[in-house]
């Protein structure tokens, strides 16, 4: 397994410098915003792992890894997302193996933009409802 996952962490730094074409502006002079704007509000949605350049079903189960692979995978994956200028909202605390998870399963979720500049997407994981949180409670940050 320690091959796979050596393989997958060079995979994941790799898409960290490998970034998306940046999305089409039009460039149109009648059209009044900063390009950043426009940016926002032209770019496609693609399937997040589109975006991120990796697909998740290469991700391994947390219950076939060691606590010190699902550290080193969830810090390339942050990583993976700081380049696509997608961010987490994780609480400090929680431990490496429960963030694994929801890193993990967010690819299967709702498409993204992919944008050049500034901050694609802040994603957050909690509904801000403690007894569903999936940080579980002791690390719920909105009780």
């Amino acid at each position: 397994m320690e091959t796979y996952i050596a393989q997958l962490l060079e995979d994941l730094q790799e898409g960290s410098r490998q970034l998306p074409p940046a999305p089409f502006l039009t460039g149109d002079p009648d059209y009044l915003s900063l390009d950043y704007i426009e940016e926002w509000e032209t770019a496609p949605y693609h399937p997040f792992g589109t975006v991120m350049g990796i697909e998740g079903v290469v991700f391994p189960p947390d219950e076939r890894l060691s606590d010190e692979q699902v550290e080193r995978l969830s810090e390339a994956i942050l990583a993976l997302w700081a380049s696509r200028n997608v961010f987490a909202d994780l609480p400090d605390e929680l431990p490496w193996r429960v963030a694994y998870r929801l890193l993990v399963q967010r690819w299967a979720g709702e498409p993204i933009q992919f944008l050049a500049q500034g901050m694609n997407c802040h994603l957050e994981f909690c509904d801000y409802e403690p007894e569903n949180c999936p940080f579980g409670l002791a690390y719920c940050q909105c009780k």
